[in-house]
């Protein structure tokens, strides 16, 4: 059940009745307005190396619902996350022993008669 309020518009010189639109409808438009800004994104950004290539976009529309289908270039390598993941651990080990090493180094050099020292 939808309520309707009526109210007078001075430009149209009119009466004229203004729904309530039910929030779930309006979540679904803000979705879908995020989705086809991303999509428009994607369009404008063309081919680039670093960027999957958008071909097309299809819209099945029934009563109930809408469903977008993308489709995109095919990507090989599996997943980035994982790969990214793994490269930033890598990384990190690389990095921690790096540090170990340079204060293994410094202790080795280390002035026996500089103050502080053992």
């Amino acid at each position: 059940l939808s309520t309707r309020t009526t109210v007078y518009c001075a430009p149209l010189d009119a009466y004229i009745a203004v729904p309530a639109v039910p929030p779930k409808y309006l979540r679904w438009l803000r979705q879908r307005r995020a989705a086809t800004k991303e999509i428009r994104h994607m369009m404008q950004i063309g081919r680039h190396k670093n960027v999957v290539h958008l071909y097309e976009v299809l819209e099945l529309v029934q009563d109930s619902k809408s469903t977008m289908f993308l489709v995109l270039e095919l990507v090989r390598g599996g997943e980035l996350f994982d790969l990214i993941s793994s490269t930033s651990s890598a990384s990190q080990r690389r990095r921690e022993q790096q540090k170990a090493d340079a204060a293994a180094a410094a202790n080795a050099n280390a002035d026996p008669n500089a103050p502080g020292s053992p």
